[in-house]
C-alpha cells in the first residue's frame, strides 16, 4: 500500500513531495469498489490511496509507463485488474519488485495457487507464471512483498526460488 501518516486529524502522504504512479485500470477499479464500499480493502484505500488523490500527489499510468529510462512498470492484472510490476535495470543486474503477485515461496512450485485476495485467479496464475519466466530467463532479483529477496530457477517446469543470504 502507498505510505501515508496520521498527522492527528487525516492521513496525509508521509512523503508529501512524493511522485506517486498507480496503473490507471488500478485507481479506476479501487474507485469503484471503494464507492460500493466505503470499507474496502479494510480501509486501505480511504487511509492510503485518497488522501493523495485529494492532494493531486498519485498519477494514473499506463502499462510499460517509465519512471526513468531504467524503471519500468509494468502490468500484471490478475491479483487485482491493475496490479504491476516495478522493473529496475542497473548496470549489472536486474530487479523485479513484484508487489502481491507473489504471497508465499509455496507458490513457485505451485504458481497456480493464488491468494484469497487475488480478484481474477486464472489472471493471477498466469501473470505469476509469465514474470517468473521472464525473471527466471534473465537471471533477475526478485524483490517480493511478503518475504525475502531472491533468485528464481525454472527446473523440470516448475520454479525454484533461490533465497539472497543476507
Amino acid at each position: 500500500m502507498i505510505d501515508t501518516t496520521w498527522d492527528g486529524e487525516a492521513w496525509t502522504p508521509t512523503f508529501p513531495q512524493a511522485r506517486y504512479m498507480a496503473l490507471d485500470a488500478e485507481l479506476r477499479w479501487a474507485a469503484e469498489e471503494y464507492g460500493r464500499d466505503p470499507g474496502f480493502m479494510y480501509g486501505s484505500y480511504a487511509d492510503s490511496i485518497l488522501p493523495l488523490i485529494e492532494r493531486r500527489r498519485i498519477e494514473p499510468v499506463q502499462d510499460g509507463a517509465r519512471i526513468c529510462d531504467r524503471i519500468e512498470i509494468r502490468a500484471v492484472p490478475g491479483h487485482t485488474p491493475g496490479s504491476s510490476v516495478v522493473i529496475v535495470e542497473g548496470d549489472r543486474e536486474t530487479a523485479v519488485l513484484s508487489g502481491d503477485l507473489i504471497h508465499h515461496p509455496h507458490q513457485f512450485a505451485h504458481p497456480l495457487t493464488c491468494s484469497r485476495f487475488c480478484v481474477d485467479r486464472a489472471g493471477s496464475a498466469r501473470a505469476r507464471r509469465e514474470t517468473l519466466g521472464w525473471i527466471a530467463e534473465r537471471g533477475a532479483v526478485l524483490m517480493p512483498a511478503h518475504f525475502g529477496w531472491g533468485r528464481v530457477a525454472k527446473e523440470d517446469g516448475r520454479f525454484r526460488f533461490r533465497p539472497i543470504p543476507r
